[in-house]
């Protein structure tokens, strides 16, 4: 009996019972803005000098928030970005964050740090679709642009991570630039890449769209839109075998 009792307490600690239920309430701006700032602190250090929190040598900023409410708690994911280098862009290294609000405080449910390799600008400005997305009823998180390793040249991938059962983990990644242009065949072409909500989801998840437009050989071409339906085998999104939109 005491062994059982031992067990229960230890397996209540491990997993703590917490009621999010009316209480607390959403955060206001102000006060998930201090949140954030708390999360951050106990994360990473904070570097007053350089107004930045630090780690791995690369000096971090918050750069987005977004909170996600139901009728349980509210979740909060927050990303932050900065140069692994100097010749590389501040959008470069991510580190994902994913917590809820308690009544003393905050508990993470997942963190994971992710590194892209940007050069030579703002992969926020130049892609904006860089961002946080809802990839199903139930799944949200991120499409980051850029490498997933400093050698692949410049081939660019919006690679995807979202928050699955507790865990955030990589979705798949779509090989596209968000403005590809050759000067030998006259090509301009733009992609954009999205989430069907209007179709029924695969998993949990609904497919991606690339919508691509622009002009091939000097003249204006057809609008495509290639979706990337979601392999509840692979538990990611389906690449095709080929660039959808330059290299």
């Amino acid at each position: 009996m005491k062994k059982t009792l031992a067990t229960l307490t230890i397996s209540l600690l491990a997993f703590p019972a917490i009621s999010y239920a009316g209480d607390p309430p959403e955060l206001t701006k102000e006060a998930r803005s201090a949140m954030n700032r708390r999360v951050m602190n106990d994360t990473f250090k904070y570097d007053a000098a350089k107004k930045c929190w630090k780690t791995d040598g690369t000096c971090l900023t918050l750069r987005y928030d977004h909170a996600q409410s139901d009728k349980v708690c509210e979740t909060i994911y927050l990303r932050a970005s900065g140069p692994i280098k100097a010749d590389y862009s501040d959008a470069t290294l991510h580190s994902l964050i994913v917590y809820q609000p308690t009544r003393n405080g905050y508990r993470i449910v997942d963190k994971k740090k992710v590194i892209t390799y940007t050069y030579g600008h703002d992969a926020d400005a130049k892609y904006p679709f860089n961002r946080f997305l809802q990839f199903g009823p139930e799944h949200y998180g991120w499409m980051l642009v850029g490498l997933e390793h400093g050698s692949d040249g410049g081939a660019t991938l919006a690679t995807l991570y979202g928050l699955d059962s507790g865990h955030l983990r990589k979705l798949g990644a779509v090989s596209v630039a968000y403005a590809y242009q050759d000067e030998e065949t006259n090509d301009n072409l733009k992609c954009v890449v999205d989430v069907d909500k209007g179709t029924q989801p695969q998993d949990g998840y609904y497919p991606l769209t690339v919508t691509v437009s622009g002009t091939q050989k000097g003249k204006p071409m057809r609008t495509q839109v290639i979706k990337l339906p979601y392999d509840p085998a692979q538990k990611e999104y389906n690449q095709p075998d080929r660039f959808i939109c330059g290299n």
